[in-house]
């Protein structure tokens, strides 16, 4: 059965959070971002538990968190209204923060996760307002096979007629929200000596939604 069948998209709760974070660092354990952040694997997964729990928290006090397949995959999705100025550059700084603030987080991660959150918030529409995917991921193993469309095509389903903004982590990736109904948005984003990230608009006005 394709795994995008074999659970219904819902809306994660609040006894969810440690689901939705332990589908996140499956997911990301390879994620060419993450590993740029974090790049002992061992530290990788001690550490990245911390960094998507917070991820997970801001979207649910602001926004939703989606569940897919059977615990398969799940997407955080953010309200992010049209800001003034360099006020809330960007939805995801917050959570950041309190991520580097963690104790478990090495200071040289935390300056890691800092640049890579200063970088997209530099380049995040200021407007209008809009709904912000900063995560959606499926488990390893069960990657390629929908689930990740799925959740993204529920999000847009249900963005009462607000564009959407994310960042692909891949160009594989990019290719999937192109089907999706997403176009580039600006040049890809590159982190030091490290991977690109790629913006990518989602206009209600272009009817599709996977």
């Amino acid at each position: 059965m394709d795994d995008a069948r074999r659970g219904p998209v819902r809306h994660a709760t609040a006894a969810d959070e440690d689901d939705v974070v332990a589908v996140l660092c499956d997911a990301f354990s390879n994620d060419p971002v993450c590993r740029w952040i974090i790049p002992d694997p061992v530290r990788r997964r001690e550490l990245l538990p911390s960094v998507f729990r917070a991820f997970t928290r801001e979207a649910a006090a602001d926004g939703r968190v989606y569940l897919a397949g059977d615990g398969l995959g799940a997407l955080l999705l953010v309200n992010t209204p049209a800001r003034d100025g360099d006020h809330d550059r960007v939805r995801g700084s917050g959570a950041a923060s309190s991520a580097q603030r963690s104790a478990d987080l090495a200071q040289e991660f935390a300056d890691r996760l800092l640049t890579c959150t200063r970088l997209l918030a530099a380049h995040h529409p200021g407007e209008p307002a809009h709904l912000y995917i900063p995560l959606v991921g499926a488990r390893r193993g069960h990657q390629g096979r929908g689930i990740g469309s799925t959740l993204v095509a529920s999000a847009l389903a249900e963005s009462a007629g607000a564009p959407v903004y994310l960042e692909a982590t891949s160009r594989r990736s990019l290719r999937l929200y192109r089907r999706l109904g997403f176009a580039r948005r600006g040049p890809e984003l590159r982190l030091p000596d490290g991977p690109a990230l790629f913006p990518a608009w989602w206009d209600p006005s272009s009817g599709c939604t996977g």
